[in-house]
């Protein structure tokens, strides 16, 4: 089953055998709608089940408010001052000033993630920048094949 956001971007939500909804993130869902919209349907009537599923999206977005309200709150710790002191960015290992570094989830908030001490490190801006949600495997594919072009 595929379910999207509100606003009918940024998000589908495939449910998996398991009955887990599992967030994906795609930079622009319009041209994907009205196959939504059919798989969704089922025969059945379209507006009632959209309905029945936004709530999903809801539960991702309060997920997200409340995790970040944690990171902020990590910020402010001596454990992580004692974490970005070193000034080195975890992703690509370059040395860097420790106000330059920003908290990074290596495993995204949109995709499960939580702001606890075991998933937060240091990133210079420009890899976090281009992590985006990329779970740690895929970050390492994209590094691979970065590498095969240069």
């Amino acid at each position: 089953m595929v379910l999207m956001s509100k606003n009918e971007s940024t998000f589908l939500h495939l449910q998996l055998k398991n009955g887990i909804y599992t967030p994906i993130v795609i930079d622009n869902i319009r041209p994907f709608y009205n196959i939504i919209r059919m798989m969704n349907s089922g025969g059945k009537n379209k507006t009632k089940k959209m309905r029945e599923e936004k709530t999903i999206p809801s539960q991702l977005a309060n997920h997200i408010a409340v995790e970040k309200r944690k990171a902020r709150s990590l910020r402010t710790t001596s454990w992580w001052r004692r974490k970005i002191a070193t000034g080195i960015c975890h992703y690509c290992g370059r040395k860097f000033n420790p106000q330059e570094l920003t908290m990074d989830h290596k495993i995204p908030l949109s995709r499960g993630g939580t702001s606890e001490r075991f998933n937060i490190v240091p990133a210079c801006k420009e890899c976090n920048t281009k992590k985006k949600y990329l779970l740690p495997p895929e970050w390492d594919e994209y590094i691979q094949r970065l590498a095969k072009t240069q």
